[in-house]
């Protein structure tokens, strides 16, 4: 979750009355081609490349760069921009330009495109249940109707009457609901016995690290309809979620959009759930009440200690 500088130009209203916006990924692969290292100990530093790429493009900066590829061969980056309004521009500036690498006479051609998409298209949640030999399209849940959301941020999502720390259902529901009647929403955060679950029932496919407040959460959304999945999916296809704020700071969520394929609000997986909470929920008061009467027992046995000693002196 990043702020970002203020512009509306590019921005889609999502939910308006929560301040939530969407906005357009802006991709680019800089591919550079390394010539063959002729002497012993001879290297090309990564992060020089990304420090020669960077100025190449000066004045105009890039949101992030990564290497996703190096081999002996090429090095290939994925950088963002900080808008799609730019990057036609960008790629003109890059494409075909030359680095000049100390040690070497010849310098290094690179190559520019728009990144590919791969958010799942409705050919791949067609193809992937049609072909499930396990999967039942008439029973909810084993069928394109469900999305999974992670690295949402939860405090764009809290409900003050409810809880300031944890994220709602209810707020969750309210802005999806724009696409259609919702069946069921799972956000396995607000479990607390979702943790001692098995990972099959659990739907924790996200780790948090953040100490105290978990600072982003995943959910399970699931629409009555075939059709209100498929406008939620194409709504949220190659975007990221923007909340602008009270004091007009806008912040960036490169939230992360699936199908679910777990079957995880199937009516099977959600009565595993449910029998194992209640499992867990026995076996918490079965411990509480032994540890009460060990506490008891002992506090007995000590006043019938002190009460003896006491009418011993006397």
């Amino acid at each position: 979750m990043n702020e970002v500088p203020h512009s509306l130009l590019e921005l889609e209203a999502f939910c308006v009355e929560m301040n939530l916006y969407l906005k357009p990924y802006a991709r680019i692969n800089i591919t550079v081609p390394l010539p063959q290292l002729k002497q012993p100990g001879q290297s090309i530093s990564n992060w020089d490349l990304m420090e020669k790429i960077k100025k190449a493009l000066s004045p105009i900066q890039l949101s992030s760069i990564k290497v996703t590829n190096s081999t002996i061969e090429m090095v290939r980056f994925e950088a963002e921009l900080a808008n799609r309004k730019i990057m036609s521009k960008v790629i003109k500036a890059l494409d075909g330009c030359s680095l000049k690498v100390v040690g070497f006479f010849e310098p290094l051609k690179v190559r520019v495109a728009e990144a590919k998409s791969d958010f799942p298209t409705r050919h791949d949640w067609d193809e992937f249940f049609r072909n499930a030999d396990d999967m039942d399209e008439l029973k909810a849940g084993e069928r394109p109707d469900t999305i999974y959301l992670a690295k949402i941020p939860t405090n764009w999502f809290t409900d003050e009457s409810e809880s300031p720390d944890l994220p709602s259902a209810k707020i969750l529901q309210q802005v999806f609901e724009q696409f259609g009647k919702i069946r069921c929403i799972d956000i396995p955060l607000l479990d607390k016995y979702r943790k001692q679950m098995s990972s099959d029932i659990s739907g924790i496919r996200s780790v948090s690290f953040s100490f105290g407040q978990d600072i982003f959460f995943e959910a399970y959304i699931q629409f009555y309809e075939y059709i209100s999945f498929v406008r939620a999916m194409d709504t949220l296809r190659n975007m990221k979620l923007v909340r602008i704020m009270d004091d007009n700071k806008m912040f960036e969520a490169a939230i992360k959009v699936e199908f679910d394929k777990t079957r995880h609000l199937s009516e099977k997986k959600i009565q595993k759930r449910d029998n194992e909470r209640r499992r867990l929920r026995a076996e918490e008061r079965r411990r509480i009440d032994e540890e009460g009467g060990k506490k008891r027992l002992f506090f007995s046995i000590t006043i019938g200690y002190l009460n003896v000693y006491y009418l011993w002196f006397i």
